[in-house]
């Protein structure tokens, strides 16, 4: 028969043993990366009540102006107060490719020479949920990168991880303008 402090050193020992295999399975989940974060219509446009078209003007504060709505109610030039779009202030936060320079280029030069250094904020997708006076991210995520894909000149850019782990940047789209807009029509109204 074994003594109490036998049955708790036991317990104590699968315990920890428990604990290691646990920390392992993290740190190997986490080493992996998954899920890796992009932009994706399929998740936010359903989800959105509202998918508007705005600019944030000369100062990037979070207050745009609707430039065209694509979903929910909101009008041509009505100004609604998105505090998460303070985030795009500063240069630095609207650099496009970032440090997947290198692999855009070797893959398609011609597109990276094409490309904007930054995004301006002057024409940005927003894909909104509308919380009584508040204004939220509609992508799973709750993140606002994961709710806004930007247009510069022909361009549409939205944040990509290209690996995991890896860093989130802003890369380009397949589609120009008309298809991406084509695009979010045919899934915002899905379940």
């Amino acid at each position: 028969m074994m003594s109490p402090d036998d049955r708790l050193h036991g317990a104590m020992k699968h315990l920890f043993a428990t604990g290691i295999v646990v920390s392992a399975m993290c740190i190997a989940s986490e080493a992996s990366g998954y899920p890796a974060p992009t932009f994706s219509i399929e998740d936010a446009a359903p989800r959105a009540t509202h998918i508007v078209v705005a600019t944030e003007g000369d100062k990037i504060d979070g207050n745009l102006t609707i430039i065209e709505s694509w979903k929910g109610d909101l009008k041509t030039n009505e100004v609604i107060n998105v505090p998460e779009m303070k985030a795009w202030s500063r240069v630095e936060a609207r650099r496009v490719l970032g440090d997947y320079q290198r692999l855009y280029r070797a893959l398609n030069p011609q597109l990276v020479e094409r490309l904007p250094t930054h995004v301006s904020c002057k024409r940005v997708v927003l894909f909104l949920i509308k919380k009584g006076d508040r204004w939220e991210p509609a992508s799973t995520t709750r993140e606002m990168s994961m709710s806004a894909a930007w247009i510069e000149d022909r361009y549409v850019l939205r944040y990509v991880q290209h690996h995991n782990p890896g860093p989130l940047e802003l890369c380009p789209c397949r589609e120009g303008e008309e298809e991406f807009k084509a695009t979010v029509e045919k899934v915002m109204h899905r379940p």
